[in-house]
């Protein structure tokens, strides 16, 4: 049964990714990034759980949890088409939207490397750069109001980059250039798959944008670093700590998820058990910094993993056990319906913002699948929106000064 309801999951996914590619021509778009995300954590992932995990024994849990990623997809896709759009992205957004200040860039750069600066002097260089990746969770933790701030360089790369294709200067071309080599340098120094993503995402975005390359061509890279993604940490852990426990070869990332939902699963866990409303604390995040709860990924490692918690380490959770634990499959397939009509809304009219949000929601959109709704609607609003909704006032009012000064 398991590898029938993977065949189902995976003929959803190849069925609206060539829709979506018919229609809007583009492989960096929410819809086709989603399923090709999915194929990554549900198909590949259930079949690494089956033969690498448990050494190709059929396992009940694991054949309902690879039938719920069917219902996952099919809900995502449907929710995504139900919004009608007349829209198409083009580079003349761009060419024609407002576009933030060469100086505002600057200083958002500026300002996050000041931000990265002082954690690092503060935990001591060699230690922020070469402490064991466990221990690293509680300093990042410890600060992670000055790295919030230290995030915003993030936003400063996609905002260089919007600005380098529309004006095409020397100063825009060499701003680019440093946010996206200091970004790379602490994708590689940090061991982060998140942040190598992060960075090939922005690029890629706008070369397909701008025609700078063909779809083949960013098809053919795309594959190279989701292979890239099982190998990346374990070989810089090696190369950098000297950690060879952590193996070459790790596909945590495509995995765990399953592995925890199999856990609720077999523990008989209902939406009962668990310590908060999971979607209330998700909707109350949006617009609090402490909503007044902890996050399912925070509870599930306190929960079975108790002797591994360390504050900031948590082993993610699922998405699609989330949705299960409160409405059975009906649950999994409204929870990734709505998560499908919100990114369809996202795209129904681009504008040069709705650009730079949809860029953020692709880079954390691995989140939908590892973990709780909760985190991916804390960290998107309040280390992207809010960010972006910042630096446009802030940019706004420095045009202003600077005219009447």
């Amino acid at each position: 049964m398991l590898e029938q309801n993977l065949l189902l999951t995976s003929g959803i996914i190849i069925t609206f990714s060539l829709y979506f590619w018919f229609r809007f021509k583009r492989i960096f778009c929410l819809p086709i990034l989603f399923n090709a995300y999915a194929f990554l954590y549900f198909v590949v992932g259930c079949i690494i759980y089956k033969y690498d995990i448990l050494n190709g024994k059929n396992d009940e849990y694991l054949t309902l949890v690879s039938f719920l990623t069917f219902v996952a997809c099919l809900g995502f896709n449907i929710g995504y088409v139900l919004i009608p759009k007349k829209y198409r992205y083009d580079k003349n957004i761009i060419l024609r939207a407002y576009t933030p200040s060469f100086q505002s860039v600057a200083a958002l750069f500026f300002i996050g490397v000041l931000a990265q600066s002082y954690v690092i002097l503060k935990v001591g260089p060699i230690d922020f750069f070469l402490i064991d990746r466990k221990d690293r969770f509680p300093i990042m933790n410890q600060y992670q109001n000055i790295l919030f701030i230290a995030k915003v360089v993030d936003v400063a790369l996609i905002f260089s980059i919007f600005r380098f294709f529309k004006f095409k200067t020397s100063r825009d071309r060499y701003l680019t250039s440093a946010i996206l080599f200091y970004n790379l340098f602490f994708a590689i120094i940090l061991i982060s798959r998140s942040s190598l993503a992060f960075n090939f995402i922005c690029v890629f975005f706008f070369l397909e944008l701008f025609k700078v390359i063909s779809t083949k061509k960013i098809l053919l890279l795309g594959l190279s670093m989701a292979a890239c993604m099982f190998f990346y940490k374990g070989v810089l852990y090696a190369w950098i700590l000297d950690d060879a426990d952590y193996g070459s070869y790790n596909p945590g990332e495509f995995v765990n998820w399953i592995r925890n939902s199999m856990t609720m699963l077999k523990e008989g866990y209902t939406s009962d058990m668990l310590p908060n409303n999971s979607y209330w604390i998700a909707l109350k995040s949006i617009f609090m910094v402490d909503p007044g709860g902890e996050g399912l990924s925070v509870w599930f490692i306190k929960e079975f993993y108790s002797d591994s918690y360390v504050s900031g380490l948590t082993y993610g959770f699922s998405g699609i056990i989330e949705g299960y634990l409160y409405l059975g499959t009906i649950g999994v397939f409204l929870h990734f319906l709505l998560i499908g009509i919100f990114f369809s809304y996202l795209e129904k009219k681009p504008s040069a913002i709705k650009i730079v949000l949809v860029i953020c929601a692709m880079f954390i959109m691995f989140r939908l699948f590892r973990s709780e709704i909760y985190n991916f609607a804390r960290t998107y609003s309040w280390y992207y929106v809010y960010q972006v909704l910042i630096i446009v006032v802030f940019d706004i009012f420095l045009k202003r000064w600077k005219k009447e000064y």
